[in-house]
């Protein structure tokens, strides 16, 4: 419909495409009742399901030059904190505050979401966004297990290289020493004292101030609490 338009618009010009806050009326109304059947909470464009202690995160980020977004998914864990050891408020999470986290594709294999050109075609684009989550965001999901996995295996000289790091997650993690400290975090939950301590060693060894300052205290904390 939205296509045909686009075709016979006066001077063959293209309708111009809907707003952000006509798009977040449709994820309303298309949308989050397909998430909430599956156990997802939130409004607008943010939502999450708990899977306790994990958090499944899905966001929809509109390009802020207009005309398209962006549907990025991550995943949280509830007892990580913040550098200042603050704990994140699991009903207000947003997919930016999240270092483990990924971009969905359109049919093309962009990230780039382009919004149509009237409402009514909305449900068409929402139903792509929900078959690639049941699909390539299930795949992310399926990465992470309650028994601390896929993090339990990774070791520290494989955080060095995305090439080693692959083999475990199949998205891009934070700098190293920041990649470091917050799988410490994960690993002392799970009674992995000394395997903790060593990866936070090994985020010590990755900084070079000015980058990564922030995290000497926080990683020397977990080795001081482990040791």
């Amino acid at each position: 419909m939205g296509f045909l338009k686009n075709i016979f618009a006066k001077g063959n010009e293209p309708l111009p495409p809907i707003s952000s806050k006509e798009f977040k009326v449709a994820v309303k109304e298309y949308f989050a009742p397909q998430l909430r059947e599956e156990g997802w909470k939130g409004t607008g464009f943010d939502f999450y399901k708990n899977e306790s202690p994990l958090f499944y995160v899905l966001s929809f980020i509109p390009n802020k030059y207009g005309g398209s977004f962006y549907v990025e998914i991550g995943i949280h864990y509830s007892f990580i904190t913040d550098i200042e050891g603050l704990q994140f408020d699991s009903k207000k999470l947003k997919t930016y505050e999240l270092d483990f986290r990924r971009r969905l594709k359109d049919e093309d294999n962009n990230v780039e979401w382009q919004y149509p050109s009237d409402i009514e075609s909305c449900s068409d684009i929402l139903d792509q966004i929900w078959g690639t989550l049941e699909t390539d965001g299930n795949v992310f999901f399926s990465q992470f297990n309650r028994n601390g996995e896929p993090w339990l295996s990774i070791k520290p000289s494989e955080l060095d290289s995305k090439e080693q790091y692959s083999k475990h997650v199949n998205f891009e993690l934070p700098p190293n020493a920041r990649r470091a400290w917050l799988i410490s975090q994960i690993l002392g939950y799970y009674d992995k004292e000394i395997q903790a301590v060593e990866m936070a060693k090994y985020g010590l060894s990755r900084i070079n101030p000015p980058q990564g300052q922030a995290l000497i205290q926080p990683l020397n904390e977990i080795i001081s609490k482990y040791n």
